[in-house]
Parts: structure tokens; C-alpha cells; sequence
């Protein structure tokens, strides 16, 4: 174990993270790679997610953080009735 107050200031002792990795689902059969760098952006469909961002250090150390997201459309349909007598259902989002 580092003495982090020891170790602060030498470069060889003090771990950085080299790499950031995004899951969705995890650890489970169904795991997928959504990206990698410190951020991501992510186009998520409607429903629910279980997303995880895993850094690993310099030393080869890993740790996860994993947050629920809820994607929902918060754009309400339109009714709209053309020159016939069929109505037509849009969403504008």
C-alpha cells in the first residue's frame, strides 16, 4: 500500500487513471460497450438503463461506478386530421 501523503509529488508512486471505459448492463450475459475516454456521449432509446463507467490506474487497478438512467419522451404526440378522414399521429421529438 502507497502512503499517499508521501507519495504526493512523485510521479512514480501517485496512480492516474490511463483508461475509462462505458458499459451498458454490466457484468451481465448481455453486457455492452458503449465507448470509451473520460466522457461519452450515448444516444440511449426509450426505457430504462443500467449504465457503468469503469477507470482503470496506472498500477492496472480498476474500479466501476455504475447509475440508473430513464430515457422518456417528454415531447407529447400531436392529432392532426389531413384532407381525408384519416388522423394522422406525429411526435416531434
Amino acid at each position: 500500500m502507497i502512503d499517499q501523503e508521501r507519495a504526493h509529488g512523485v510521479p512514480e508512486l501517485c496512480p492516474r487513471i490511463v483508461s475509462y471505459e462505458w458499459f451498458e448492463d454490466f457484468g451481465s450475459p448481455g453486457q455492452k460497450s458503449l465507448g470509451t475516454g473520460e466522457t461519452a456521449r450515448i444516444p440511449l432509446p426509450l426505457s430504462s438503463h443500467q449504465i457503468t463507467l469503469r477507470v482503470t490506474d496506472s498500477f492496472g487497478e480498476a474500479d466501476t461506478a455504475a447509475m440508473g438512467v430513464r430515457v422518456v419522451d417528454t415531447t407529447a404526440p400531436r392529432l392532426s386530421r389531413g384532407t381525408s378522414q384519416v388522423w394522422r399521429i406525429s411526435s416531434s421529438g
